[in-house]
């Protein structure tokens, strides 16, 4: 099942959408870091809803998003970054408040779950048997094909797109999740959402292929 979660006006300034719609705006504590209560609300939100499909998770400021998708996993798996940055930093803040730039090493050191985590690479040196959780994030790409609120890559869609199909090939994908974008609230004009719309209309395309 596909998701979108709304966490801003990301999605609403693009007119985009994709399956069920998760309204988060009301939660305070989301911007970029993360309270504790606000990840139980948010978790508490998207427990109804299966791990599988496409989850559409805002800009790359909520990425962390990530980490409380995959904290539901009830069994080993790997997780596959596709990401300008390695999102591996130490928290900011005592006591590790989880945030877009350190979710996956919260996800290391908490996820018993998770055997192998990898970045920008297709290469897993676990076992095929065992399973891969995707995360995507806009900014892996040039300024010509997404514009976001972070500094960017310089990758095409068509070699993302391989690197993620490289990932997936002979293994069970579990889920994947797409964050990145560029709202009006930060700058974002026609241009830049224009682009924005139609890189994630493709990505989302194919996806739902690579899914099945």
């Amino acid at each position: 099942m596909n998701l979108t979660l709304k966490f801003s006006e990301l999605y609403n300034d693009e007119g985009f959408s994709d399956g069920t719609c998760i309204d988060l705006r009301d939660i305070p504590e989301t911007n970029s870091y993360c309270s504790a209560q606000a990840r139980r609300e948010i978790l508490d939100r998207i427990l109804p809803y299966p791990l599988a499909g496409i989850h559409w998770i805002d800009s790359g400021d909520y990425h962390y998003a990530s980490e409380i998708f995959i904290g539901r996993m009830q069994e080993p798996f790997c997780l596959a970054l596709v990401d300008n940055h390695s999102d591996a930093q130490d928290g900011a803040f005592e006591g590790g408040m989880l945030s877009c730039g350190n979710w996956v090493k919260v996800a290391r050191e908490n996820n018993p779950m998770l055997v192998e985590s990898i970045w920008n690479t297709p290469t897993l040196t676990s076992s095929p048997q065992i399973p891969v959780y995707i995360s995507i994030d806009l900014d892996v790409l040039s300024p010509e094909f997404a514009r976001t609120n972070w500094n960017q890559g310089t990758m095409s869609p068509e070699q993302m797109e391989e690197m993620v199909s490289r990932i997936a090939e002979g293994r069970r994908v579990l889920g994947i999740d797409v964050c990145g974008g560029l709202t009006v609230a930060k700058g974002a004009s026609a241009a830049d959402i224009r682009v924005n719309l139609q890189t994630r209309r493709a990505l989302g395309a194919f996806l739902g292929r690579l899914l099945g």
